[in-house]
């Protein structure tokens, strides 16, 4: 029920009301089929909706959000084997049991949650949404798996329903970076990591150590959460030490010391006005407000 402050707060007032994640781990005997990315996707919706409580929520959501996949990030370039849905938001709904009228599949990046959640809040706040589903997952730990086993799968969905699908069009990067080497992402991080250890006056061990001690606590945390994709907790020695399981990727950068894509992961969020959470039974208590969000375009560094 309303409390007195929640009584108080204006209908149109956007409000993250769920919450649901998801991880799969492969086990060495798996064999086809493995679960897709949207089938992972589909089941973080469905703890979300779960989380939110409240009745019929499936059948009201108008609106689904789906970040774009790895595969569909690059062109050809890291293109699934596997193929995948040419409508992701469409193969969450159809799990689910939604019926939404837009169907959003964003741009590639890893700036997209946070940007397709500032602008749904504010479509909501206009009222132009009623209640939004965000969705993001990966499944590239099953696909190199299979790969790696030489095992084969089908992973294809096809829906004739619109789609708004926003594929990144705009050039990121200057001509000189690609002429000098920086291709990936890894390779901008590497070099802001390393004139950070340049102002420090680290030399590449030292510096190793630096991060290690850094990011030793983030393992301690993860090594606790169940959605965690690797839950040993890791101290600073183990992370600053080079090994076969912990190999250079792009200096100073180690295998341990990055983000991990070869994951199995889903995260989704349930996304509504206080005046429509109101109606839909959801608990105050539930709400989540989003306090402030900025961004910014890209820029050259030559």
């Amino acid at each position: 029920m309303d409390s007195p402050i929640s009584e108080k707060i204006a209908d149109t007032t956007p409000v993250i009301v769920g919450a649901g994640q998801w991880v799969e781990h492969i086990q060495a005997q798996a064999r086809p089929p493995f679960s897709s990315p949207m089938q992972l996707a589909s089941l973080a919706a469905s703890a979300a909706l779960a989380d939110a409580g409240g009745t019929s929520l499936a059948a009201n959501i108008d609106t689904i959000a789906v970040v774009r996949l790895f595969s569909d990030s690059g062109g050809n370039a890291w293109r699934c084997p596997f193929g995948g849905s040419d409508n992701p938001p469409e193969s969450i709904a159809q799990r689910i049991g939604a019926t939404p009228t837009h169907r959003v599949y964003s741009n590639a990046g890893g700036t997209q949650p946070l940007q397709l959640l500032a602008e749904m809040f504010g479509a909501i706040a206009r009222g132009e949404r009623d209640l939004v589903l965000l969705a993001g997952a990966e499944a590239i730990a099953s696909q190199r798996f299979a790969q790696r086993n030489a095992l084969d799968d089908d992973w294809s969905e096809h829906f004739d329903l619109p789609l708004d699908s926003r594929e990144y069009r705009t050039r990121m990067v200057a001509a000189e970076e690609l002429r000098g080497g920086l291709t990936l992402p890894m390779h901008y991080y590497a070099l802001i990591e390393n004139y950070r250890a340049h102002q420090l006056g680290h030399d590449l061990q030292r510096h190793r150590q630096h991060m290690a001690r850094l990011l030793a606590p983030f393992s301690r945390v993860a090594a606790d959460n169940p959605y965690a994709w690797n839950r040993h907790a890791y101290d600073a020695r183990e992370l600053a030490a080079i090994t076969p399981g912990n190999y250079f990727t792009s200096l100073p950068y180690s295998r341990l010391l990055v983000a991990q894509d070869g994951v199995n992961q889903a995260a989704a969020l349930l996304l509504t006005s206080a005046g429509r959470a109101r109606q839909l039974g959801i608990d105050p208590r539930q709400w989540i407000f989003l306090q402030g969000y900025a961004e910014g375009p890209d820029q050259y560094l030559f």
